[in-house]
């Protein structure tokens, strides 16, 4: 039978599937380490698992290895990886004919399935096949309710044999895997139950059965109480007292759609109408009804947790969890989404560094990249961590795979900050690379009559470049209005700490001296003296190693250099496409003195800054980046390959505003008119979790102890963090029911995060978290969605939650 092309099998029932399942297809396929490898890949009959036999020489032994197709986050065409681009140089040719399948793997991290098709039309039947598989499997899953998908991913991990039935025994070891402490002899008792034809083996449906004799929600059925008995709950300051008994029946119980919609609308703090209660009630539920308005009369308990427990109840607000702000302001208005060193795959000094990196970064919402950029072979520049012994890739390839990835998830501009070492013959080739790569994408300079940068709204689709520029009246001389001593090239250099003064003229003291800072001035409005003879004295020691070409400055839409004054003069004179980076150091520097921060919020409305990590971070671990916000900083630039608290802080930021990278300050940073939004108290009452995984995810190790650490990120008044008690032995569904209470005093820099820890006598271990802006919280009882280390919810972590209660007083 001749193979299909690709546009041929838009649907299922012509999709052959068979000849994905056998006989499978022969690859090249490519790993982190060794040699590429023959391998024949195939499709269980299931249509659920792609699979292949390992080799003789590989830690398996020959034996099968799977990969699960719904670990697969997306499907790339050519060679972007680092697998491929080791062997780049001898199997380049065959980039057409190369597929990358981007998954998760067991700890939890993001690497790649990496192959070489032999033929056209293989690879287009493959291509189209599988991508068809991804979107039919992510179909199917969209109509189930919570509930089932945590059931049938725990089954089909168990059902390793793929019988469609468990034995008692396998249903002990499944339910231990759940993290769930319970006796065996009590799961041998209710398997019986639900045994219906007393095979000794269970269904997918009778399993489920089994674990709703098991599992009881006290907390859920508590509050279910209330709503049957049209009561007002114990305020928020008080926990349930969950150690009441409560009539087994109150679950039989039902409620009209407008009994619940009082109950959502006082409790919940959310007014709804009937048809919206019935449309969250058929999302939650997966209830197939063509007319729900009229088919949905009733609520019973099995709707309501459902409700409870989805995210139509998210404790996000989801009217700021899509772009809401107006995105027409100055792109100096915006906090946006910005990685360091983006090329790296791990730290500072030998990992290896990918295309990969790139795309990842851009798909999840960041819009400013770094490409650190250096003299290759045959004229070739590449991008690398320079005088270290991390990877290289080639800079042309990151410029395709910006314009190819750059826009999939936002339309709104990306920054390249361009960290420049190339000769000018290797710099021409940068230009001319940019400039015929990305065409009518890339923003060339201009002149801004208002004196601001233009919106993203404007730029939308663009691509901005940063780095150094000519100064347009000096042939080969660096704009005058910036030192080029203090350029991009020098971040990885520990900067100086001096603290500068906020009003021209004045002194800061370092060590016992005093010493005179002079301001950053435009040449058109004039320049001091001292800064002047300052400027020309760096620039003699300096005129020989920093020289940019033109064609590059003329390309450069955001010029860069050092400001050391935030005050009115530097605020008027220095034009609004000159901005400046600021080492981790000197910025926390700064930080500890409130008329600097207050100068560099004014100064941040019209300039943009950048704070890059200290160059000791060799690890590529974090700084905390919401004191950098809080001064108005709009490019905090962090390690996004390092999953740590501060990115995790940072993922909770640029989760509002539909997480375009793009996030529009708060009021008072934008306007001498706008007023800070009033401190509040945020009471949140941790009542229980829900299908918490092992450490990373891990299938196999001791039931978790599990404990929630509840922390803002914000201004330093309001940084701080508290903690539940340990529930030993439960990782599926512990109950804490502690209230805890923060005053926050600026509400609209804060962010609140979630982490789920694993109690250990030595070093307790990450689990999960979840973070947001404070101003985006909803009150009442609500579900928290546990992501993984990378901000991530796959796989178990797709079931693992928090149920909370949240008040928010103003005071």
């Amino acid at each position: 039978m001749p193979r299909k092309s690709i546009g041929e099998h838009t649907e299922e029932e012509k999709f052959d599937f068979d000849q994905l399942i056998d006989p499978g297809l022969t690859v090249l396929k490519f790993g982190r380490g060794g040699s590429p490898h023959e391998r024949v890949i195939r499709i269980t009959p299931n249509l659920r698992f792609l699979y292949w036999e390992s080799g003789w020489f590989c830690r398996k032994l020959g034996k099968k290895c799977y990969l699960d197709l719904e670990k697969i986050s997306r499907v790339m065409t050519g060679q972007k990886t680092y697998p491929f681009q080791r062997w780049s140089s001898k199997y380049g040719y065959a980039e057409a004919k190369s597929l990358s399948f981007i998954y998760t793997n067991d700890e939890g991290v993001d690497t790649s399935f990496d192959i070489i098709v032999a033929t056209d039309d293989s690879y287009d039947f493959w291509y189209g096949g599988l991508r068809y598989l991804l979107k039919r499997i992510k179909e199917k899953r969209s109509k189930m309710t919570a509930d089932e998908k945590r059931l049938e991913a725990a089954w089909e991990r168990a059902d390793t044999d793929h019988s469609g039935t468990l034995s008692s025994k396998e249903i002990v070891k499944l339910i231990a895997s759940l993290n769930i402490n319970m006796p065996t002899k009590v799961i041998l008792k209710n398997f019986k139950l639900v045994d219906a034809d007393s095979s000794g083996y269970l269904s997918l449906d009778e399993f489920v059965n089994l674990m709703d004799l098991l599992l009881i929600r006290p907390e859920i059925l508590f509050v279910w109480r209330f709503v049957v008995q049209g009561e007002e709950l114990s305020p928020i300051s008080v926990p349930f007292t969950l150690n009441e008994r409560i009539d087994p029946d109150i679950k039989k119980a039902i409620v009209s759609v407008d009994e619940f919609v009082s109950f959502w609308s006082s409790y919940q703090n959310e007014p709804i109408d009937s048809t919206e209660l019935k449309r969250l009630i058929v999302v939650s539920t997966g209830i197939t009804a063509k007319n729900y308005d009229s088919e949905i009369n009733e609520v019973t308990y099995r709707i309501f947790s459902h409700i409870i427990c989805h995210e139509v109840n998210d404790i996000m607000d989801p009217a700021k969890a899509n772009k809401y702000q107006d995105m027409n302001h100055p792109l100096s208005h915006y906090f946006i989404a910005s990685s360091h060193n983006t090329y790296l795959e791990g730290d500072q000094l030998t990992s290896a560094s990918s295309v990969n990196r790139y795309i990842n970064d851009l798909l999840n919402g960041c819009r400013c990249v770094e490409l650190d950029c250096w003299n290759g072979d045959n004229s070739d520049p590449i991008i690398t961590h320079g005088n270290t012994l991390t990877g290289k890739i080639m800079f042309k390839d990151v410029i395709k795979a910006i314009k190819q990835y750059g826009f999939v998830n936002s339309k709104y501009p990306i920054i390249l900050s361009i960290e420049n070492h190339c000769n000018l013959e290797q710099q021409l080739v940068l230009a001319t690379t940019i400039k015929d790569t990305l065409r009518e994408m890339l923003a060339y300079p201009s002149d801004y009559p208002d004196g601001f940068l233009p919106s993203p709204e404007d730029l939308s689709y663009k691509v901005l470049l940063k780095g150094k520029r000519l100064n347009p009246s000096v042939d080969n001389e660096l704009d005058a209005d910036f030192d080029d001593a203090l350029a991009e090239e020098d971040e990885d250099d520990e900067e100086e700490t001096t603290t500068p003064s906020v009003v021209d003229g004045t002194s800061s003291k370092k060590k016992g001296k005093v010493t005179r800072q002079a301001s950053v001035t435009s040449s058109a409005s004039g320049v001091s003296s001292s800064t002047a003879a300052t400027a020309a004295g760096k620039k003699s020691k300096k005129a020989e190693k920093i020289k940019v070409h033109q064609d590059l400055s003329d390309i450069t839409f955001l010029g860069t250099g050092k400001v050391k004054i935030f005050n009115s003069e530097t605020y008027h004179s220095i034009p609004c496409d000159k901005m400046c980076s600021y080492s981790e150091t000197k910025t926390f520097n700064y930080l500890q003195n409130s008329d600097i921060v207050n100068g560099w919020i004014v100064h941040n409305r019209k300039h943009l800054s950048r704070i890059y990590p200290k160059g000791t971070r060799v690890d590529s671990s974090n700084y905390d980046p919401a004191p950098c916000w809080a001064a108005g900083s709009q490019m905090v630039a962090l390690n996004y390959q390092t999953n740590d608290l501060p990115l995790h802080v940072n993922t909770g930021k640029f989760r509002e505003n539909g997480n375009i990278g793009y996030v529009l300050k708060p009021e008072y940073m934008l306007s001498d008119k706008g007023v800070k939004s009033p401190p509040i108290k945020l009471t949140i009452h941790v009542l229980s979790g829900q299908q918490l995984p092992k450490p990373g995810g891990a299938k196999v190790g001791e039931i978790i102890d599990p404990f929630v650490v509840l922390r803002i990120n914000g201004t330093s008044e309001d940084t701080s963090d508290q903690r539940t008690r340990t529930v030993n032995d439960n990782g599926f569904n512990p109950i804490w029911n502690e209230v805890f209470t923060f005053v926050v005093n600026e509400p609209d820099l804060a962010i609140l995060t979630f982490d789920v820890l694993d109690e250990d006598v030595v070093i307790s271990e990450f689990v999960a978290f979840y973070s947001l802006p404070v101003s985006c919280i909803r009150q009442g009882l609500r579900f928290v969605p546990l992501l993984d280390a990378a901000g991530k919810r796959e796989q178990d972590f797709a079931f693992a939650s928090l149920t909370v209660r949240i008040s928010i007083d103003t005071l």
